[in-house]
């Protein structure tokens, strides 16, 4: 079966506490996602640790890296 992938980039688009309430809310819908579905949050590098640390016991939901940039957004 081919996998199917949703991914997601915050940008700079949210606060470290709003990204925060974002994992917390989609990782609470209790989404019942199958072997070949997979959830990708592309997130700016200071905030690898907490979304790492949020998806860790999640299976499917993995955590990617986006660079960082000089502008405020």
């Amino acid at each position: 079966m081919r996998k199917q992938i949703a991914a997601a980039n915050w940008k700079m688009n949210l606060t470290f506490q709003q990204g925060e309430k974002l994992l917390d809310d989609v990782l609470g819908a209790a989404l019942l996602l199958k072997d070949h579905q997979q959830v990708i949050f592309a997130v700016p590098y200071p905030y690898l640790l907490m979304s790492r640390s949020e998806v860790e016991e999640e299976p499917y939901y993995y955590v990617a890296a986006q660079n960082c940039y000089h502008k405020k957004s």
